[in-house]
């Protein structure tokens, strides 16, 4: 009985903890079943000042064999970049993501020449 009592405080304290195998499980399932970013890891780079005009961004997408709806996929990316519609400048009155950009010929180049650093900053 007392091996009750110290479990029934081992859960009021800590919860349920998922065992480290479930953990990786759930994340290689998500990682595979991310055809969204699948395409981002493809087509774009993360880019603080970056911008993409949502429509080109979706004909990219669906020249590619994306199978979701214009309306899909805007509601995918928006969970992962900030929509904007700038008032003046270039993308004028056009939907634009925030924080990426479209990949070049150069980038994958660019990773490579670039140190690697460890340790404390």
């Amino acid at each position: 009985m007392n091996w009750l009592v110290q479990g029934y405080l081992a859960y009021c304290r800590e919860g349920l903890r998922e065992p480290q195998a479930v953990l990786d499980a759930t994340g290689r399932y998500r990682g595979d079943s991310d055809p969204l970013g699948d395409f981002l890891a493809e087509h774009c780079v993360d880019d603080s000042g970056g911008m993409v005009v949502a429509k080109e961004l979706y004909r990219v997408y669906s020249e590619g064999g994306g199978k979701w709806s214009r309306t899909a996929f805007g509601k995918a990316i928006s969970e992962r970049y900030e929509k904007a519609r700038p008032d003046k400048g270039e993308y004028r009155k056009r939907t634009v993501y925030l924080g990426l950009r479209f990949r070049d010929d150069f980038d994958d180049f660019d990773d490579q020449d670039e140190p690697t650093t460890t340790g404390g900053l």
